[in-house]
């Protein structure tokens, strides 16, 4: 029986877009039922009962918003923050205005990360078993080693995930424990993050009056709430189209094998159309929204619109869409174009066979899904946070993905897990940002 009087148990998250700060306040529910995606405790998720193997299978989930809400900042250029004051304040009101709504005190929050200088990499480590049968204290032993792995200085850790485990070179293992075996090792996906740009976000959450719970890189977050199992499992790739960056991440066998944010994103657009029509950028944004197609379409082509020019104050020229689509379509090609060149160069285009799905604000715009199947030769689709409850007005739009994907399991802070590879080092960044907040929360001395 549920305690009417117990508080409500909710995780916070924070995204701090382009132009955008959006906060989501709810819970991820799994489902038993559903398969294990390779994700193990370690990368996030709970093991299986060692003794009911069925009890942790999961992949899917749905997620109950308690609720949510979005202001506007002028912080960031470029993908970076340039104005902390400008974050924290939009922070501040979206916090106070999801607490009016909720009548909840937030005091801690999963925050999002982004930056073209992070750093992701596969790496396997293995150890030699010290009896046949392996046992968890050998499975935590080589997840200690692969948290150990030599960072590049000025990194800082932010995600370390696990993939499948390999028992005397046989890959493919979701839980070792219990096996035969003289060895074991496993394949990890870690993402590193310049200290700098991380300690700018984690204080301009502090100044806000938050401490960060953990952080989580952008890219999985979106994924989170986007991809269902078949995709996980079988490979796709996930494009979070954002206002100044593109973060891109592959899943193959239910594990991330590639994420990395690409410098453009839907403002480049924008920029294009204020050049090729000779107007302002506010104006450009305008017209990309009302009128702008990625993907060339003759039946359109023809009807025409009103433009405010910049040459002349007052001024106004017409347009036809066909025009617009001749200016956005190149553009829209060189950003696919250049993603999939990458992963080809990496040789992760065999993996994605489930195909491109596309989300964040740029992904709204029409045709773009035609031009991604174009450029990559697989089927593509706008990804929509999945399985949403609750307080769901507004949050149905690829805009909100990451925010939702944030109170996934797999961004849990290392107090909810007892052990976890997913979390930075206790004497790194972590211990760095709480010394922060407790010297924030004390009274200032004269």
């Amino acid at each position: 029986m549920i305690d009417q009087n117990e508080p409500p148990k909710f995780t916070v998250g924070l995204n701090i877009g382009g132009s955008q700060t959006r906060i989501v306040v709810g819970h991820a529910n799994l489902d038993k039922s559903d398969i294990l995606s390779g994700f193990s405790q370690h990368g996030g998720y709970a093991f299986a009962d060692e003794e009911d193997p069925a009890a942790g299978h999961h992949s899917n989930r749905s997620f109950h918003i308690l609720a949510a809400a979005q202001t506007p900042h002028n912080g960031v250029r470029r993908g970076a923050i340039v104005d902390l004051e400008s974050i924290s304040q939009s922070i501040q009101e979206a916090v106070d205005e999801v607490e009016r709504q909720s009548g909840l005190e937030l005091s801690s929050a999963r925050v999002s990360f982004s930056s073209i200088n992070a750093l992701s990499e596969n790496f396997t480590e293995s150890i030699a078993l010290k009896s046949t049968e392996i046992r968890s204290l050998d499975r935590d032993k080589l997840q200690s080693l692969a948290k150990a792995h030599v960072l590049q200085a000025g990194f800082e850790q932010i995600a370390t995930l696990t993939g499948h485990y390999l028992v005397d070179g046989r890959p493919g293992i979701l839980n070792p424990v219990g096996m035969y075996g003289n060895s074991l090792g496993a394949l990890f996906h870690r993402i590193a993050a310049p200290e700098a740009e991380l300690q700018n976000v984690i204080r301009a959450v502090n100044h806000a009056g938050l401490r960060v719970e953990t952080v989580g890189f952008e890219s999985l977050a979106a994924a989170e709430s986007v991809l269902d199992f078949d995709e996980r499992e079988m490979g796709s790739v996930c494009i979070n189209f954002g206002t100044y960056l593109t973060h891109v991440v592959v899943y193959s066998s239910g594990t991330p094998i590639f994420s990395k944010d690409f410098p453009f994103g839907s403002n480049h657009i924008t920029k294009d159309i204020a050049i090729g029509l000779r107007t302002t950028q506010t104006e450009a944004e305008k017209i990309k929204r009302d009128f702008a197609q990625a993907y060339f379409n003759t039946q359109d082509a023809h009807e025409s619109f009103t433009v405010q020019t910049a040459e002349h104050l007052g001024g106004h020229r017409q347009f036809t869409r066909g025009q617009l689509m001749h200016i956005v379509e190149p553009r829209v090609r060189e950003i696919f174009g250049f993603i999939h060149s990458e992963l080809k160069r990496l040789k992760v285009t065999q993996f994605i066979t489930k195909g491109v799905i596309l989300t964040g604000g740029g992904s709204l715009m029409p045709g773009l899904c035609w031009v991604a199947e174009d450029v990559f030769g697989t089927s593509a689709r706008v990804g929509y946070p999945l399985n949403l409850t609750g307080v769901t007005e507004g949050l149905r739009s690829p805009l909100c993905t990451t925010a939702v994907g944030l109170l996934s399991p797999l961004f849990d802070s290392p107090e909810d897990q007892e052990s976890s590879s997913w979390r930075l080092p206790q004497g790194g960044l972590v211990a760095w940002a709480r010394s922060v907040w407790d010297r924030l929360k004390e009274p200032n001395e004269i």
